[in-house]
């Protein structure tokens, strides 16, 4: 978990991908910006902060010698793979927070 290591990107990539997914359809049947989501649900938000932040870390906690993704692939499902995906997820839920700031309103 230290600043060098791969979990700190895979935990935030996951968490990214999460509130995009589930923060742009909300935006979009309700009509607010994420921020206002997360303000008017921060039970919500931090249940699901530990709850995938612990899956993220629970095979090193089962005993396993690494939770590295690479460690458990297997078939269309590649660590690489889900790092790009977290990535842009990153760069996505920024880019959509920083609009939404400078708006106002809700980008969807």
């Amino acid at each position: 978990m230290n600043f060098g290591g791969y979990l700190p990107e895979v935990n935030n990539g996951r968490l990214a991908m999460l509130g995009f997914i589930a923060g742009a359809p909300a935006e979009i049947a309700t009509g607010q910006p994420i921020l206002t989501q997360w303000a008017e649900h921060p039970f919500a938000v931090v249940a699901h902060i530990v709850i995938f932040s612990l899956a993220s870390v629970m095979p090193r906690l089962q005993g396993e010698k690494t939770a590295k993704p690479e460690s458990s692939e297997f078939g269309v499902w590649k660590a690489s793979s889900e790092l790009l995906t977290g990535r842009a997820a990153m760069d996505g839920m920024a880019t959509l927070i920083i609009i939404e700031s400078n708006s106002g309103t809700a980008f969807f």
